[in-house]
């Protein structure tokens, strides 16, 4: 995909999917923390208590891409090396990206191959975008909307 800007998009709604992820964790904690307290009460009356969560659940993942040179966790596109000619399937960190064009890093990818410097992003923006929408260069649109602008501009289907 050598479509920057959507590529960037579908980043960003991995850290979407990421932050939801972790929203549902902590409920779940504290799902399981009330029922703990529940389950002692009921233990105390000699009653049963059935959990919703035999065990806490696990923590979700921390990154959603890992530098394919050095795997280092990356939590946000920003200031990354992204591979178009791998359908920006390969991430790279600077370090990793400057082996990498030394002939020095492994067979990941290939200094031939056409590498995007995706610039420093701000976090707090791309967090702000309302679920069920997505930033698309400076603007946000609907996913919906989104979902609809790559059909048509891919697949030459209009909703």
């Amino acid at each position: 995909m050598r479509d920057l800007p959507n590529h960037i998009a579908c980043m960003d709604l991995m850290r979407l999917a990421l932050r939801i992820s972790r929203e549902e964790h902590d409920k779940a904690v504290a799902n399981y923390e009330a029922e703990d307290i529940q389950m002692e009460i009921a233990m105390a009356k000699g009653e049963t208590f059935i959990r919703s969560y035999l065990s806490l659940p696990d923590k979700p993942e921390t990154a959603f891409f890992w530098c394919d040179g050095c795997q280092a966790e990356i939590s946000f596109a920003s200031e990354i090396w992204t591979c178009l000619s791998e359908s920006g399937s390969v991430q790279l960190d600077d370090k990793c990206y400057k082996k990498l064009m030394e002939g020095r890093l492994g067979p990941v990818c290939s200094k031939d191959h056409e590498h995007y410097w995706i610039p420093n992003r701000n976090m707090e923006e791309i967090d702000a975008v309302p679920v069920g929408s997505v930033r698309l260069g400076d603007g946000v649109n609907s996913f919906e909307a989104w979902k609809d602008r790559i059909r048509e501009q891919y697949v030459g289907v209009v909703n």
